[in-house]
C-alpha cells in the first residue's frame, strides 16, 4: 500500500510562469528482507528509479505524486508514481517499481525495481 494513497500536489495554483523544464526523480519503495527467524535470509531489493531531466511543467497545473512504501518482512515495496492523473500538456506518467522482497532457504526472492537477495 503506497504511503501516498493521498497524493501530494507539488506545483499548485501558483505553479510556474509558462512552460518550465523540470527535473524529476521518482524512486520506488524498497522491498522487505526475508523473515527474521530463518537462516540464510536475503535482503530486500532497492526500489527502482525513473529520471527525467526535462519534464515540461505547465503554469497553474497541480502535479500529483504517490510515494511508494517500503515493504515489511517478506513483502515487496510499492510503486511510486509522478503525474498520477496525467495532468498538463505532457501527460506522461513516470512510475518507479517497488523493490522485491528477500529470499530465504527454500523460497526464491521476488522481482521488482531491484530484485531481492537470496
Amino acid at each position: 500500500m503506497p504511503i501516498g494513497a493521498f497524493k501530494q500536489t507539488i506545483l499548485g495554483a501558483a505553479g510556474v510562469a509558462g512552460g518550465l523544464d523540470c527535473e524529476v526523480l521518482v524512486v520506488g519503495g524498497g522491498g522487505g528482507g526475508a523473515g527474521q527467524d530463518r537462516q540464510f535470509q536475503g535482503g530486500g531489493g532497492g526500489g527502482g528509479i525513473v529520471h527525467s531531466s526535462s519534464y515540461t511543467c505547465d503554469s497553474g497545473v497541480a502535479y500529483d505524486l504517490t510515494v511508494g512504501a517500503g515493504g515489511a518482512s517478506n513483502t515487496a515495496g510499492s510503486d511510486s508514481v509522478f503525474n498520477v492523473n496525467s495532468e498538463g500538456s505532457v501527460t506522461t506518467t513516470l512510475t518507479a517499481k517497488g523493490g522485491g522482497f528477500g529470499g530465504r532457504q527454500g523460497v526464491a526472492p521476488s522481482v521488482g525495481g531491484g530484485g531481492g537477495g537470496g
